[in-house]
This record gives C-alpha cells, structure tokens and sequence, in this order.
C-alpha cells in the first residue's frame, strides 16, 4: 500500500516517474493497492478520537495492475527474467549507479507485493473511505504532470 494523492510527494511512486524504463519481471502482472492521503488523515483522527485499538490495514478499495500503472504513468515496461533483474540490480546496486534497489530480492516487490483486506477496518470502526485506490494513484498522477509542467 502506498499514500497517494495530489499533494502526496509520492513515496515509492516517484522513482517510476523519474527512470525512463520500468523493470517488470517475466510471467508477473501484480496488483497495487493506493490509500488517498485525505482518507488516510481522516482514518487517523476517527482512530485517535474514537480511541481504537489494535492493528489495522490501510488501503483503498480496489487495486491496479502494475501493467497498468506503466501505461497510465507512459513508462516502458523491460520484461527481465526474474534472475536477470535480481543481477542487474545487484551489479548497479555494487557499481553505485542506483540507490534506491539494493541487492537481493529487491524485485519480489514486482513479483508479490503486499495486498491488504480492509475488512477488520471496515468492520470495527464503520471507516468507509472516500476515494479508491485508483483514483489516488490517478489524481497523484495528474498533480505530478501539473508539478512538472510549471
């Protein structure tokens, strides 16, 4: 799950909107989900204000697949085997031409990325957020576009 949204500095987003080509791993197509950082602020008063307790997952409705977030962001997607990505960003990672994958099994996260249930959320606090996970990812998009152009 990742915060995003017009005013969101993008967090993991950003390094895809900088690099020309995205990485994608042969035969994985995953699924990201986005929480909208007004639903975020708002979960987070109703939580402290109501006094919850406990462990809850935090993610908007609905997901997009990574395919398509490269479309929409109109990055090229290498498809590398997964032994091959995990070489290249290993000998980058040594070499210090990038700093953001170390080494290891930094491409697990474009192969099983943590996808969250909101039901307990839902359930226990009556939280029902406002935006979906797309039109987070969407309406942080559109702001980095608006950012870039003035």
């Amino acid at each position: 799950m990742a915060v995003a949204g017009p005013a969101s500095d993008g967090g993991p987003l950003a390094s895809f909107l900088k690099n020309p080509v995205s990485v994608c791993i042969k035969g994985y197509d995953p699924l990201w989900q986005f929480v909208h950082e007004d639903d975020l602020i708002e979960l987070t008063v109703l939580l402290l204000k109501n006094g919850h307790r406990g462990v809850f997952n935090v993610a908007g409705d609905g997901a997009i697949l990574y395919s398509e977030m490269m479309s929409k962001i109109g990055k090229k997607c290498l498809t590398l085997p997964n032994k091959v990505s995990a070489f290249i960003t290993n000998l980058t990672w040594y070499l210090h031409l990038q700093s953001e994958s170390p080494g290891g099994k930094s491409s697990d996260i474009l192969m099983y990325p943590i996808f969250l249930s909101t039901e307990k959320l839902k359930k226990e606090t009556g939280f029902q957020f406002k935006h979906t996970g797309q039109e987070a990812f969407q309406l942080f998009l559109d702001a980095a576009r608006s950012k870039a152009k003035n």
